[in-house]
């Protein structure tokens, strides 16, 4: 359709007419007289011919908001085309990757939301430790002997670690400056552990 649009703008099938017709200046180009919305949707177009990731990846219609779109936008398609483009990775390892990387930093997810200070300042039970740490280890053996896909070796899963681990951090210390500038109110609130020692402070001094 914007090559259609294109073509009734200039008003010729002819590639040489249609370069010519922008010859009078900047504003006489078509990215100009008919707007950067075409341009951009015949550059996606293009993009999906290559038949490079994310358009290789088929999915419903119903599911255009979550997916691959998700985890594959801003950074994290970038990370994907990195590892592909650069470092020659190829799309085997790669998922093997991706499938460790979601499953470590996931589950790491759950010590940052379950305080509102620094993760360590109210301690998890030892069924969630054994869970989180237990489901981890058996998903990082699966990552490196490769069950039911590409092995990774363990080199490429300490990787994994480490990079979410170092996540998890920034993502720390991101939702305390969060919770300080949103509810300023509550953070300076005295805990309720605190307060019956106060309490019980005053009580001993007037006795």
């Amino acid at each position: 359709m914007t090559i259609v649009t294109i073509i009734l703008a200039t008003g010729s099938l002819s590639t040489h007419n249609i370069v010519t017709s922008q010859g009078g200046g900047v504003w006489h180009w078509n990215l100009i007289r008919l707007g950067v919305v075409p341009f951009v949707v015949f550059l996606i177009s293009i993009t999906a011919e290559l038949n490079r990731p994310p358009f290789d990846v088929v999915e419903a219609e119903s599911e255009l908001g979550g997916g691959f779109h998700t985890e594959y936008s801003s950074i994290r398609f970038g990370l994907f085309y990195l590892a592909e483009r650069v470092f020659h990775i190829d799309r085997d390892h790669i998922q093997t990757l991706m499938y460790l990387k979601l499953s470590v930093a996931g589950h790491l997810t759950i010590f940052l939301t379950r305080p509102r200070g620094r993760f360590w300042t109210i301690r998890p039970a030892r069924v969630l430790l054994l869970a989180v740490f237990g489901t981890q280890a058996v998903a990082t053996l699966i990552a490196v002997y490769g069950l039911f896909m590409t092995p990774l070796g363990w080199g490429w899963a300490l990787f994994v670690w480490g990079y979410a681990l170092a996540w998890f951090l920034v993502n720390d210390q991101v939702k305390v400056l969060a919770y300080r500038i949103l509810d300023p109110n509550k953070a300076r609130t005295p805990t309720a552990s605190a307060r019956p020692k106060k309490r019980a402070g005053s009580l001993a001094r007037a006795a």
